[in-house]
């Protein structure tokens, strides 16, 4: 079964082709990670998959449907690779704001489910009250999956979830992600991390001047497009 589905997606830029046709589907449960040079599509691809911004061409479906915007942001979280927390608001009212301001619960509800999300992605109650400049970058990654969680997504995409992370944390988010998919949420990861896309052990795509160069399970492994070959083995020992 089929959760999330991008078909024949097509983007310019001040008519520059950014996504030439590309297509991609997600399964309940299953980690797709997308790899590439940059400037290949891949942000743009996750933007486009959580109504972050609209295709000129093809379309993104939902159980086999084409997505209404709404129901798009609402179902598909996004962790940006620069999390985008809100400076002025601290751990507990950037991971709450969201569904407050869609009317998914009440106030002591919304605060006690936060609680529990900041927990499960391991963020102790002592910085709920800290705002983002006095998190590392480490936390900072957390609260920005534990602000996707609150939505209780179908689908969370991840744009370089382990930049600038020393190996203990990206080793925290290799078991974040185990664990989500483990809960049946289908998942789309953006790295330049090779050895950490290996680690993922999950099907890979490899994405390059807009096109689809190659999708399978073991394409770090065996690549069969000259494209991918040619770019593991300028990255790959």
């Amino acid at each position: 079964m089929t959760l999330l589905t991008a078909r024949d997606l097509r983007l310019s830029y001040g008519g520059t082709p950014v996504l030439r046709g590309v297509s991609l589907s997600l399964a309940p449960g299953e980690v797709v990670c997308l790899i590439g040079p940059s400037g290949g599509g891949k942000s743009t691809l996750l933007r486009l998959l959580s109504g972050q911004e609209r295709p000129d061409a093809g379309e993104v479906l939902l159980d086999g449907a084409p997505a209404e915007l709404p129901r798009l942001r609402r179902e598909v979280g996004l962790v940006f690779q620069s999390f985008h927390l809100f400076p002025h608001l601290d751990v507990m009212e950037n991971v709450t704001l969201a569904p407050r301001v869609l009317g998914l619960g009440d106030g002591p509800a919304l605060a006690a489910r936060a609680r529990a999300l900041l927990e499960k992605v391991g963020v102790g109650p002592e910085l709920h009250g800290r705002r983002p400049a006095g998190l590392s970058g480490g936390q900072q990654q957390r609260v920005a999956i534990a602000r996707a969680l609150a939505l209780e997504p179908r689908a969370i995409l991840y744009d370089e979830p382990t930049s600038a992370l020393d190996p203990e944390r990206t080793a925290d988010v290799l078991y974040l992600i185990r664990a989500r998919a483990a809960e049946g949420i289908a998942q789309a990861v953006v790295t330049h991390d090779l050895p950490f896309a290996r680690a993922l052990r999950a099907r890979t795509v490899h994405l390059e001047a807009g096109e689809v160069a190659g999708d399978a399970p073991d394409l770090l492994e065996t690549p069969r497009d000259e494209r991918t070959r040619r770019f593991l083995r300028a990255r790959l020992p």
